[in-house]
């Protein structure tokens, strides 16, 4: 799927404006990727997290602004996430 992802973060990139209606579907598919938590899940989170900025930057930010929440929120989980593996690996460590 990460070869799919950078295709469609070209095609964002490269089309911009042009992306506006295709953003917001991409966008929901990017989430179910964003809250998977398995380890051997990490690069498609990491994919899907940065598809999303990729898009953000093609479409604009005012019209990103209203939607982008949940997509925040999702980035901070992996992130919280990541932080608690690591915690994890220094207590057994």
């Amino acid at each position: 799927m990460t070869f799919l992802q950078s295709a469609i973060g070209s095609i964002a990139s490269a089309a911009e404006q042009a992306f506006i209606p295709y953003a917001e579907s991409v966008l929901e598919l990017m989430k179910s990727f964003m809250v998977l938590t398995n380890d051997e899940d990490l690069r498609s989170r990491a994919r899907a997290t940065e598809l999303v900025g990729i898009v953000a930057m093609s479409v604009g930010r005012a019209r990103m602004e209203p939607i982008l929440p949940p997509y925040i929120e999702a980035a901070i989980s992996v992130i919280a996430l990541s932080l608690s593996w690591s915690v994890v690996y220094v207590v057994l460590d």
